[in-house]
């Protein structure tokens, strides 16, 4: 595990400048305090910071093959190295460490740019060709490990955080209106845009070439959603629990101690009982918890740690937690508003103090449909059947400005209201008004009239990474799973878990994210996933004999702290400051009406604003930790 970063100049030979590389490495310090190094040759410019994990002693990046002339830097781990290497060594390739990032590069000698197709595992890499004045960045198929780039009228240049790509000093920092926009949709911005002009995400499962000056993208993978297996529940149980076993036992390969963050869900859960079967060392384990009993499950985490005998820790945090807000934004590379944030930068900070690694229940919910709104698909297909007059007097109702009784209840109400206006949608625009804080009347409130006639100027071109596939899709559980996996899992879940984990130096692998089981439960068909209203049918099925039944019987809690207690608590202290500041207000983007009305309804009670206000704060708390600092503006 790495922070890797470097320059390529398409059009001299020159080497690039040693004091904008370090810059660049410097920034990715915490991702790598065991060691560093640079390589620099005709045109190319490698820098790495290294987390040692895999060959502890060799392991010296950047690595290059027998004669020199190919380098790379790479961040990850690639679980299927030890037969990959044998393969390679049957071919001729001699081997100088003992490192899955030196089998990269021999399989890059052997196969060329379709090596990326033979890896298994979370990866981001930099690989260069000398010879043939080749690049070839890529990125694991699921966006595990990130990389962003810029290309510059001379040259590419490219990093694990786009803070290292700022601190080369090549980069104007300019705001993408359209990025903000979107923002204000997702709560993150969605690949491969960043919030950045002419910096982008390189996509998952896309590989970037580049070779006299001539730069191109490659999609390498793809999931199909189109074809279902007809399989009987009790040969899928015995596939998938393979599947799973399978993933997990490759997820343990290390050269140091291992974790698992345990919330006391089902999928942490799972992981904790297929490692305490396979780890030959005491498996120690990490929770959070909260100080509102709705929110904390450290109770259900004891229980399956006492069940499993693990070396167990665990903390509990308070509303006192939003005081580190600045330090766990400052680690972003891109604004972020979901909330699990700041107990994934404190489990992290936990765990670093034992191990260097954790295993990880991220991806669970995007593929066996765990999330709230899987299961409103069962209820989309029911209320089509609803004569269309019905639906629409429905949809009037729900936007009376009078509706007060549920308008109190924000979640009661938000969830009625997008399911309403949301129906007869295409499935884009249906997940959309699912997933948003902001829906599209209230955006239209919330920004400021300068910056909606900049957003007018601007030509607006569908985002083809997660457009294009949807029609396709079986149903609206499929297209919930689909846009998910697209969208809210490398842009949201994956990067949350990369960068909270990285600003400790930890390592976080996430085992139902192997590309393969991806690619069997995505074959699953949809009864598999979600049944008569329980979600993770299959999952359930196969782990229930393994765990505590109070486990499976729980409902869904999700890694959130309690928003509203705790906003509540420092809204005064903490977020109103914010919201009043006049740097905030001098910025342009929001109608300041509108940010007044929200405070007053949220202050008073009327209406409850909790995540609305927490989105502006959280975008301006990233302004003030980056681009201020850099004098961005």
């Amino acid at each position: 595990m790495c922070g890797i970063c470097g320059i390529v100049n398409l059009q001299e030979d020159a080497s690039p400048s040693m004091e904008v590389l370090e810059r660049m490495k410097g920034a990715l310090a915490h991702r790598g305090p065991d060691d560093e190094g640079i390589y620099l040759g005709k045109r190319i410019g490698l820098a790495t910071r290294r987390l040692s994990i895999i060959d502890l002693i060799s392991g010296h990046q950047p690595i290059h093959n027998e004669d020199k002339s190919i380098w790379i830097v790479f961040n990850g781990e690639i679980y299927n190295y030890k037969e990959l290497r044998v393969t390679l060594e049957n071919q001729g390739h001699h081997f100088y460490t003992h490192t899955d990032t030196e089998v990269i590069v021999h399989a890059y000698e052997q196969f060329g740019k379709g090596c990326v197709s033979k890896l298994r595992g979370m990866f981001a890499f930099a690989l260069w060709d000398e010879k043939r004045h080749f690049l070839l960045l890529a990125r694991d198929r699921l966006g595990i490990k990130p990389l962003y780039y810029a290309i510059l009228e001379d040259k590419i240049i490219f990093a694990s955080e786009t803070q290292a790509l700022y601190q080369s000093g090549l980069i104007k920092l300019e705001l993408s209106p359209v990025s903000i926009d979107q923002f204000f949709s997702f709560s993150y911005v969605p690949g491969p845009q960043t919030i950045f002009q002419g910096i982008q995400k390189l996509s998952p499962a896309h590989i970037l070439i580049s070779q006299d000056g001539k730069i191109d993208l490659e999609e390498y993978w793809r999931l199909d959603y189109s074809t279902k297996l007809n399989i009987s529940d009790g040969e899928c149980s015995h596939r998938l629990l393979e599947q799973l076993e399978e993933s997990i036992s490759l997820h343990l390969v290390s050269d140091v101690p291992i974790g698992v963050f345990l919330s006391g869900g089902i999928d942490s859960s799972t992981i904790t009982n297929l490692v305490s079967t396979r780890y030959s060392k005491s498996v120690k384990t990490f929770s959070l918890g909260f100080d509102d009993e709705k929110f904390n499950e450290l109770k259900y985490a004891r229980l399956v740690a006492e069940h499993f005998k693990t070396e167990h820790y665990e903390e509990l945090i308070t509303a006192k937690a939003i005081d580190s807000l600045p330090e766990i934004v400052s680690r972003l590379s891109e604004p972020l508003a979901d909330l699990s944030i700041i107990p994934t930068y404190f489990i992290a900070k936990l765990a670093h103090t034992q191990v260097k690694v954790v295993l990880s229940g991220e991806g669970g919910d995007e593929i066996f449909a765990g999330y709230s709104w899987h299961k409103v698909s069962s209820l989309e297909r029911f209320y089509q059947r609803f004569p269309l007059r019905t639906r629409q007097s429905l949809a009037e109702i729900i936007r009376n400005k009078d509706f007060e009784a549920l308008r109190r209840n924000s979640s009661l109400y938000r969830r009625l209201r997008n399911f309403l206006l949301s129906n007869g949608l295409p499935f884009f625009g249906h997940y959309l008004w699912r997933i948003s804080y902001f829906n599209p009347e209230q955006k239209q409130r919330l920004f400021s009239e300068d910056f909606k006639n900049s957003l007018k100027k601007i030509k607006r071109e569908e985002n083809n990474c997660f457009l294009g596939g949807e029609n396709k899709l079986e149903d609206f559980l499929t297209a919930m799973l689909y846009f998910d996996t697209k969208l809210f899992l490398p842009n949201d879940l994956l990067a949350k878990m990369d960068q909270m984990t990285m600003a400790h130096s930890l390592e976080g692998r996430v085992p139902f994210l192997d590309h393969k089981l991806v690619e069997f439960v995505t074959s699953l068909p949809s009864t598999m996933k979600l049944r008569e209203g329980k979600s993770k049918y299959i999952l359930k099925k196969i782990i229930s004999p393994c765990l505590p039944q109070e486990i499976i019987a729980k409902p869904k809690q999700g890694f959130m702290p309690p928003v509203k207690k705790w906003m509540r608590e420092r809204f005064d202290d903490f977020f109103l400051p914010l919201l009043n500041d006049t740097k905030t207000q001098s910025r342009g983007y929001f109608n300041q009406l509108f940010i007044k009305e929200m405070i007053n309804d949220y202050k008073s009670g009327q209406i409850d604003y909790s995540y609305q206000l927490w989105t502006i704060v959280a975008f301006e708390l990233w302004l003030r930790m980056h681009l201020d600092k850099q004098g961005g503006f």
